[in-house]
């Protein structure tokens, strides 16, 4: 019994040993990875993983692509680290892109504003952005015009406090800002970066603790956050800039830690071994995930450096003026810039983190360092433990669609049917007619009539055929003697059941659906004109559906009436001709608003985890759903397949 109760004794402590050699170094391992590798070395890696060179490579690599989003958020994240690279090539790169290039949004043109403001050059296109952007896409427009003026001291078409206004006027009930009708991290995060100068009065406070609020309720307990459903890079970098923007410690609030996760390690769980960051969780590299995660990390590097943030690249006081109260100046000239002063350490080498020597910015808030730096890289892959238009006014109108909606059918007024699709999204009916001395009106009822008539009779077989089988089926049982309470109250309710569906049913032929239900119902003084395009498609995913040329419809010309948005219009278009449309309803989706999945057979994601469709009009990308942008005569509309899905300057 002894030599028994010593053998398991040992046994035990044998196994609580070769536990504990694993679970201890595992332990040790994590705890010395989080204090060892920095948030600088981090960083360095992200632009090792760019250019393996030195900062001026990098920084002249990247010039040639200058007025793509990625290029620019590069060079403006370059112009706020320890770096002090000369950005002439990038500046002539974006002098070009912008002489060339027309119908660029609104928030693309803030955003090459600020570019420049971070470069330190002077430009025509900053007075264009300042003067004309301002509100003009959207709830987007107003953060980043905002961002746009205070980044350079600048004053533009708008004052601060109007601004500030709106974007207040646009906060949600549940502190957040979006796009549409319901809350969004990236948007609520970007709100915040834009007000967190102007925290000291009240009114700004107060919304501002409510956004927090918003965004420490949507953090999961990785310490990530979602976008569209799934946790992404984009979304957490963005909450993390503004954490770092507002002055909150990630590390200790006590809001943004969940199951003992940070932000910080949230953002982490999307980082490569090569030191870039994919889209979602698992998923390959991407450079706008990559980019976004840099500048977030950046803002991070800048506020434990006790640094000014990531956007006040100046250093004066500047206050929430009220308009007519103030003297704006004749020129808005930027900051001066080591753009203008190119330093001896263009040449250096991305530090691998492990060094305090690092050359001082050009902006608020940094100090001179070495002229030169000689530090080489190293090549660490370790892993740390510790995120378009208002309708037609500055605020996005987004009109539900609902049967409060639908215009009133009646007997000597008769207008388009109203046909609902799976996900129960009705289609606004077509405004009413006047049958006085109108021939089209006439007509108009008489197809009606003819429709309504046709629907009948295909129910009405329907029904009949049911009754056949119900008197077949209840012979049956009474023959072979079968035929008792039970089933024939079964029978009775299958009977109901399928009567009532067969009733309520719209039944309709082919030429029915795409074709027009009531001719001249639609005002032909007002229509727009409308394309479907997916040339980014085109060589990228085997689909036979997809035409050799990339265009599903070519410019067409649809009517409208008051009222009508992009998706009755495309709904429309879809129907007559034959174009395959699959969609969520507003129910059907967190965002209050439809949601185009896929136009034929070509699906989001298909060709990429940042592959979908998206709709312009007249050049410009809306910041509505496209149940909430309603059309006016003469309107372009584009609905596009992209590959780069994004949401306004973060993208």
């Amino acid at each position: 019994m002894k030599n028994n109760a010593a053998g398991k004794l040992l046994s035990i402590t044998l196994l609580a040993i070769m536990l504990a050699g694993f679970i201890l170094p595992a332990n040790f391992y994590m705890t010395a990875k989080a204090g060892s590798y920095s948030v600088e070395a981090v960083i360095d890696d992200i632009l090792r993983w760019k250019n393996n060179g030195s900062v001026q490579s990098l920084v002249d690599d990247i010039s040639a692509d200058m007025g793509n989003s990625a290029a620019d958020w590069y060079a403006i994240s370059l112009s706020r680290y320890k770096y002090k690279p000369d950005f002439s090539n990038c500046k002539s790169s974006l002098d070009a892109f912008t002489s060339s290039t027309s119908n660029l949004r609104a928030v693309d043109k803030q955003r090459i504003a600020i570019v420049y403001t971070a470069m330190g050059y002077t430009s025509p296109n900053i007075d264009t952005a300042l003067n004309s952007t301002i509100g003009k896409l959207g709830v987007m427009s107003y953060i980043y015009g905002l961002i746009m003026l205070d980044c350079g001291s600048y004053y533009g078409s708008m004052t601060r406090d109007e601004i500030i206004n709106e974007i207040l006027s646009l906060q949600l009930s549940d502190g957040g800002w979006g796009l549409a009708q319901s809350s969004d991290v990236d948007v609520t995060a970007a709100a915040i970066q834009s007000l967190a100068r102007y925290y000291k009065y009240n009114d700004v406070k107060s919304a501002v603790d409510k956004a927090i609020e918003y965004l420490s309720q949507r953090q999961q307990t990785s310490g990530a956050f979602k976008s569209y459903g799934a946790e992404t890079a984009e979304s957490t970098a963005q909450v993390l800039l503004a954490l770092n923007t507002m002055k909150i410690n990630y590390k200790t609030d006590g809001r943004f830690i969940k199951n003992g996760n940070t932000v910080y390690d949230g953002l982490m769980r999307f980082r490569k071994s090569d030191g870039s960051f994919s889209h979602t969780l698992d998923g390959a590299e991407n450079d706008l995930a990559t980019v976004q995660s840099l500048y977030s990390l950046i803002s991070l590097w800048r506020y434990e450096k006790g640094k000014s943030s990531f956007f006040e690249f100046v250093d004066n006081n500047i206050e929430r003026e009220v308009s007519g109260t103030v003297s704006r100046p004749s020129t808005n000239k930027p900051p001066q810039s080591s753009a203008e002063k190119p330093s001896s350490d263009n040449a250096s080498r991305i530090s691998d983190g492990t060094s305090g020597q690092s050359s001082y910015n050009q902006t608020s808030g940094d100090t001179e360092a070495p002229d030169k730096q000689n530090i080489t890289s190293s090549n660490s892959n370790g892993t740390s433990a510790g995120s378009s238009a208002s309708s037609k006014s500055p605020q996005a109108s987004s009109k539900a669609i609902d049967d409060s909606s639908l215009s009133d059918i009646s007997s000597t007024a008769p207008s388009k049917s109203i046909t609902s699709d799976e996900s129960g999204v009705a289609l606004r009916s077509a405004a009413s007619l006047s049958s006085k001395g109108d021939d089209k009106s006439e007509v108009a009822a008489e197809n009606s009539m003819n429709n309504n008539n046709s629907n009948t009779d295909y129910n009405l077989i329907i029904v009949l055929c049911i009754v056949g089988i119900f008197i077949a089926a209840l012979t049956a049982l009474i023959i072979k003697r079968k035929l008792n309470r039970k089933n024939f109250i079964l029978l009775v309710v299958m009977f109901a059941v399928l009567v009532f569906a067969a009733l309520t049913v719209r039944i309709e032929t082919a030429e029915q659906y795409y074709g027009e239900t009531s001719s001249g119902s639609k005002a032909e003084s007002a229509a727009v004109v409308m394309s479907i395009s997916c040339k980014e498609a085109v060589g990228n995913v085997k689909n036979d559906k997809i035409p050799s040329d990339g265009v599903i419809l070519s410019d067409t010309e649809i009517s409208i009436n008051e009222g009508d948005t992009v998706f009755d219009v495309l709904l429309s278009a879809a129907k007559k001709n034959h174009i395959q449309l699959d969609y969520d309803g507003s129910d059907d989706n967190e965002f209050g608003t439809v949601y185009i999945k896929g136009i034929n057979y070509l699906y989001e994601f298909d060709c990429g985890e940042l592959s979908g469709w998206i709709y312009r009009v007249n050049g410009e990308t809306p910041s509505v759903g496209c149940s909430g942008y309603e059309l006016e005569d003469g309107d372009v509309v584009e609905w596009v397949y992209t590959t780069t899905l994004g949401k306004g300057m973060a993208e």
